[in-house]
């Protein structure tokens, strides 16, 4: 079965798609504590949220 080669819309060709792949890479390795902090899982909730998510 012969691979159909797709070009990608948003890139003129594969290296520049690595390359905007490594620059993001390089950014968001560069603050690895505001990662951490946005995927922090919540244990708890505060009541005024639990007052919102329930009122629906």
């Amino acid at each position: 079965m012969a691979m159909v080669k797709r070009r990608c819309p948003c890139h003129k060709d594969e290296c520049e798609l690595i390359q905007q792949v490594r620059i993001f890479e390089n950014n968001i390795n560069a603050i690895p504590l505001a990662v951490a902090d946005r995927l922090w899982t919540k244990t708890s909730i505060d009541l005024e949220e639990k007052k919102i998510r329930l009122s629906k």
